[in-house]
């Protein structure tokens, strides 16, 4: 199964992509790498880049689905600086894993502008202590920009 999702990404074969968001999305995936690598191979044309950044972004929103946070890094890949709505939702609403790798994502490609949404959450005594660490690296490096 491994090397069949590895081909069919160096293939880019688009018909594939139902096939392969399955198995993306399985809670215990055999090889959730290898089937996030394959779909981002895929991505080289823009029809099946929208259709794969539309279908990430339901998952995406979705806090009750267990690939949340997977699905919201392989957006982020694909979708750069146009997954930013999808991750200031997900920081607001997600799972926590959801949330961490979110801002993990917003420390990478966040603007200036996601100040106004992160500051609040930077302090420890109001705010959710467990994603302290995550929040004020986000601030850090979008500031060091």
């Amino acid at each position: 199964l491994d090397w069949v999702m590895y081909r069919l990404g160096e293939l880019q074969e688009r018909r594939a992509l139902d096939a392969l968001l399955v198995e993306f999305e399985k809670p215990y995936s055999y090889s959730p790498s290898t089937a996030k690598e394959a779909l981002e191979k895929i991505t080289a044309d823009k029809h099946t880049r929208g259709v794969l950044t539309d279908k990430l972004t339901t998952i995406a929103l979705d806090s009750k689905s267990l690939s949340q946070a997977n699905a919201l890094e392989l957006l982020a890949a694909i979708a750069g600086k146009d997954a930013l709505p999808a991750v200031r939702q997900v920081i607001k609403t997600g799972q926590l894993d959801a949330k961490v790798r979110a801002l993990n994502v917003m420390s990478r490609i966040g603007n200036k502008a996601d100040l106004v949404m992160l500051m609040p959450m930077a302090n420890y005594w109001t705010s959710d202590r467990q994603l302290h660490y995550w929040v004020m690296q986000a601030i850090g490096e979008i500031k060091n920009r």
